[in-house]
């Protein structure tokens, strides 16, 4: 018998005890625990977690053994993640892992809500628990070499990266490998990922400001243009790093009128840049308006 199926038995058996204490006040004078958690898992195969919610808690208030019942805690990640909470989520995932901590597909799972959460410590935590157990989980090996990459450690970015990649060969990754290889100076080794990431997919738009970025380095400046405007064109949520990429390329060029245009754009927009694209901004706002640039209060 079927998980759905059986618990449907137990909820027409809820059922009748309900018709046989029609009289009494309330459903808590005759509702065990059991079968609040055995109503609750009813809703929950249904998908109705509010509801389910509603009766783990009622269980749990009768027999606290359900506090960390595998379903009742997975019930809570689940509601917590379809309402965006994912601090929440990730709580309730910790008590799912305490039982079971080397399990792979909850690391996973959990080391997905790090990088939702922006915890980088606690995602550089979890990555290296997870390569403890599989050397080759492309995931941690992508997360591990994408800090690596931040914090400018690029030999043991690529070397993270290049695991990640041989077993699943993404464009994310190859990305971050092309960069790397670009901060390091070695542009055959940046341009030959940064190409390869771009046969899988054209239209991304973070590689293809990597693109541009290699293709100024070998001076190719109207080739880094086009990869740098459509990768403005391309992209859904508007990242400010590649107009100043693109700023920059037009004063390397002389194009001091289309530099401060695009300038201006940036300007109201510079405290979500980040990196070394906070120099490169200060530097153009130097060159450009004459001036040291200055947060504001």
């Amino acid at each position: 018998m079927g998980f759905f199926n059986f618990w449907n038995v137990v909820a027409l058996m809820a059922m009748a005890i309900l018709v046989n204490h029609r009289n009494a006040r309330d459903e808590s004078d005759f509702m065990s625990a059991e079968l609040y958690y055995a109503r609750g898992n009813m809703h929950r195969a249904k998908g109705d977690y509010d509801v389910a919610l509603r009766d783990y808690e009622k269980a749990i208030e009768l027999d606290s053994k359900y506090r960390d019942d595998h379903s009742v805690l997975m019930a809570y990640v689940t509601k917590a993640v379809q309402d965006k909470d994912y601090t929440t989520a990730r709580l309730y995932y910790e008590r799912v892992l305490a039982r079971d901590s080397d399990n792979l597909a909850m690391l996973e799972y959990i080391l997905s809500l790090d990088v939702w959460l922006v915890d980088k410590p606690t995602a550089r935590e979890r990555a290296l628990r997870i390569l403890r157990l599989d050397p080759n989980h492309e995931r941690a090996n992508y997360i591990m070499g994408s800090l690596n990459v931040e914090e400018q450690n690029f030999d043991s970015a690529i070397e993270h990266l290049k695991r990640a990649i041989a077993t699943h060969p993404a464009t994310y990754s190859l990305n971050d490998l092309a960069y790397a290889y670009l901060r390091k100076g070695e542009m055959a080794e940046a341009m030959k990922h940064a190409q390869e990431g771009l046969k899988i997919d054209e239209n991304h738009y973070v590689l293809l400001d990597t693109y541009g970025e290699i293709l100024v380095a070998e001076k190719r400046f109207d080739e880094a243009e086009k990869a740098f405007e459509r990768s403005i064109q391309l992209m859904t949520k508007t990242d400010f790093r590649v107009h100043v990429h693109l700023a920059g390329l037009y004063v390397t060029k002389g194009e001091m009128e289309n530099a401060r245009k695009l300038f201006s754009t940036i300007i109201p927009n510079a405290a979500s840049l980040s990196g070394k694209e906070v120099s490169q901004f200060k530097e153009l706002h130097l060159k450009l308006l004459g001036e040291e640039w200055s947060a504001p209060e």
